[in-house]
């Protein structure tokens, strides 16, 4: 649903048609995309045109087994 209190069109859309739970929105700062988890991946969905595209995420983690052990 539109959150403009003065729009015209209060009515909701489906922006995602894929049956996986949805999960962490989060809109983008310029309100325009809406950020969401869906099966461990992160995907944007533009509010326009709805179109989704996955988010790719890369990280470096250092894991200390022998402490890790403990």
């Amino acid at each position: 649903m539109p959150l403009d209190e003065l729009s015209n069109d209060q009515s909701s859309r489906q922006l995602t048609s894929t049956p996986g739970f949805k999960s962490q929105a989060q809109f983008s700062p310029d309100s325009k995309e809406v950020y969401y988890v869906e099966n461990g991946r992160i995907n944007i969905v533009s509010l326009d045109r709805r179109d989704v595209r996955p988010l790719s995420v890369s990280m470096d983690m250092n894991v200390n087994f022998a402490q890790e052990k403990t």
